[in-house]
């Protein structure tokens, strides 16, 4: 029963040791969607100007950015950890009922439906303070001008309503098995 979770709890790790990295590297990687075909100066393998386009990700340092920017970057990695770790509580409840073979228990629909609440808060939550860590951080750099934008992306979010709607379609079967067992037990 663990193993079902366990990928949940990689997550919660890898964003626990993110934030822990921020703190002791006093820098934090920070995505962006860019469409710079002109090209951005640096320092790359002897060119010159190098075209930028798509997600990509830097770091900054703590030091050039305002400290509410830093508070939404910080933000969207503490609700992300947050809404895993409550899901993950969650989900177990969902996988005990299935594994004791009651998958149609009122115990396993109430964590089903704890599960997709956390997940569409914890998502909503994640995006709003990473676009707006991301834009604050645009603002920062002075970077506004150029044709970059936030690094959620619309792969992102679709991926984050292709789970939503997963585990809808799950809670939906769940429950006309459910009504169908209770209908078939009047006639066994």
């Amino acid at each position: 029963m663990v193993w079902a979770i366990l990928p949940v709890g990689f997550l919660v790790l890898n964003s626990v040791a993110e934030v822990i990295r921020i703190f002791v590297s006093q820098r934090v990687s920070v995505s962006f969607d860019a469409d710079l075909r002109d090209g951005v100066e640096a320092q790359f393998a002897g060119v010159e100007t190098l075209p930028i386009t798509g997600l990509f990700t830097t770091e900054v340092a703590l030091s050039e950015l305002a400290p509410v920017t830093v508070a939404f970057l910080l933000a969207s990695l503490i609700v992300w950890i947050a809404g895993l770790g409550l899901a993950g509580l969650f989900m177990t409840g969902v996988v005990r009922c299935i594994a004791a073979g009651e998958p149609f228990a009122q115990p396993a629909f109430t964590a089903l439906r704890r599960l997709l609440i956390t997940l569409v808060a914890t998502l909503l939550g994640v995006m709003i303070f990473k676009v707006l860590g991301t834009n604050l951080v645009l603002r920062d750099l002075a970077l506004a001008d150029l044709s970059v934008t936030n690094g959620v992306t619309p792969q992102m979010v679709f991926t984050g309503l292709g789970i939503l709607c997963g585990l809808e379609l799950l809670r939906q079967t769940l429950h006309r098995g459910r009504r169908a067992e209770q209908e078939l037990d009047g006639l066994v």
